[in-house]
């Protein structure tokens, strides 16, 4: 995905936009309906500071921190990344050179980066709220008076149609989303997640069932509870830092690996257990198995931990100090 690698973006008002990415391409539409209506009557006042970060590579943290200019990176442009290497460079020589904040590569994405964003400096703050609101844009974030995101959908009496060939002509292709037609879809990239794997739980369920009666696990009753102790601070990208820890008499632990879509297997605990998660009342699959740990409570939780535990490995554990049992590495 282009605002991931930075590559193949379209520019417009100084802003980078993606003609793959939907929220990327209706922020560009509400954009082109702002700025028209408010050049219609003043040419000038507004202007567009940013629209989409990509990710960039890591090699651009590198070329952030050793000094060099943002066209050395891997796509040319300012890239998240790159402004984390800035950051660390300011570290490095105690604020003499680099950037003093920045957005942690490795943290939640921002709105820039998923495509529904813009920071936009105008001279009339109050005017350019009216017009936001009207394409279903707000400002989000107290401290920074010229960011605005995507929150609803545009009233319906805007028509967009006229902005298409400008769009087509920006991008140099046709879009996804047409003449703008497709309903915002405000979910969290975690519920949208949640629901499309609720439309395969049957599926989910028989490939489940399969699994745990090869490791040999009871289905058990919905009177349980079920647990995930996640290592949030080593679950990165393809590796996963997670266990299911399953409500029979030896509290036995699974250790999930990056073959086990770890989402899946909290909705299957449900569909093929019947157990409830330990917060089952909460609306965000994060908040419903509560159990986030960073890497030194990890290791000191599965170095105490009583129950039977399969598949985990040596970096689960103290280093150096993973346990024996009945002559076999605790967990393995």
């Amino acid at each position: 995905m282009s605002l991931a690698d930075g590559q193949d973006l379209s520019e417009w008002e100084g802003g980078l936009f993606d003609p793959k990415n939907e929220n990327s391409v209706s922020l560009l539409f509400r954009l082109l309906w702002i700025f028209t209506e408010w050049r219609s009557t003043t040419p000038d006042g507004l202007s567009l500071t940013e629209a989409g970060r990509p990710q960039g590579v890591p090699s651009d943290i590198d070329v952030g921190r050793s000094g060099k200019p943002e066209t050395d990176t891997a796509s040319g442009r300012s890239t998240v990344n790159y402004q984390w290497g800035r950051f660390l460079l300011w570290l490095d020589t105690k604020g003499a050179a680099g950037t003093p904040s920045a957005a942690n590569p490795n943290g939640t994405p921002s709105r820039h980066q998923v495509g529904t964003a813009s920071d936009l400096k105008s001279n009339d703050y109050d005017r350019l709220d009216e017009l936001a609101e009207r394409v279903g844009m707000k400002r989000t974030i107290g401290s920074e008076i010229w960011h605005y995101e995507i929150y609803r959908d545009p009233d319906p009496d805007i028509d967009f149609s006229r902005f298409s060939a400008v769009v087509r002509a920006i991008f140099g292709q046709a879009t996804t989303a047409g003449d703008h037609t497709t309903t915002f879809d405000n979910r969290s990239p975690e519920q949208k997640e949640w629901d499309d794997i609720m439309t395969n739980a049957d599926d989910l369920q028989k490939s489940l069932q399969a699994i745990l009666a090869a490791l040999g696990q009871p289905k058990d009753d919905a009177t349980k509870t079920a647990a995930i102790v996640r290592n949030y601070s080593a679950e990165k990208g393809v590796n996963v830092a997670t266990a299911v820890i399953f409500p029979d008499k030896e509290l036995t632990a699974i250790r999930l690996t990056q073959f086990m879509d770890v989402t899946a297997i909290e909705v299957a605990m449900v569909q093929v257990f019947g157990l409830l998660p330990t917060g089952w009342d909460q609306p965000e699959v994060a908040t419903r198995y509560p159990g986030q740990l960073n890497d030194a409570q990890w290791r000191n939780f599965w170095q105490i931990y009583p129950g039977k535990m399969i598949g985990f490995r040596d970096e689960d554990f103290l280093p150096g100090k993973r346990p024996v049992i009945d002559g076999k590495p605790k967990g393995q």
